[in-house]
């Protein structure tokens, strides 16, 4: 089965887990820009990873990313459009 088909399938749905990862001011920064902007970002990566290992193997113990990894299905040329707006450069 094909990456594309695999999205498509409308057989199996998968269950989403929300959990709540400290992350540092920049990253609710940048969410608060793409959100204003009409636009999704996702924390993926390590921060997500560890996240998870934690709580299920180690529960109760505290976790903080060293870095977050980003992503977005925004198109390169809207990504530099909100990073490079007004709102953003006020925000630093």
């Amino acid at each position: 089965m094909s990456f594309k088909t695999f999205l498509e399938n409308e057989e199996e749905r998968f269950d989403a887990l929300s959990v709540e990862i400290p992350l540092p001011s920049e990253v609710n920064v940048l969410a608060r820009l793409f959100k204003a902007a009409g636009e999704s970002l996702f924390v993926v990566g390590g921060a997500v990873r560890d996240k998870l290992y934690k709580d299920f193997h180690n529960p109760g113990t505290t976790h903080k990313p060293k870095d977050v990894d980003l992503a977005t299905p925004a198109q390169p040329d809207r990504v530099v459009e909100i990073l490079s707006s007004d709102e953003a450069k006020e925000a630093g």
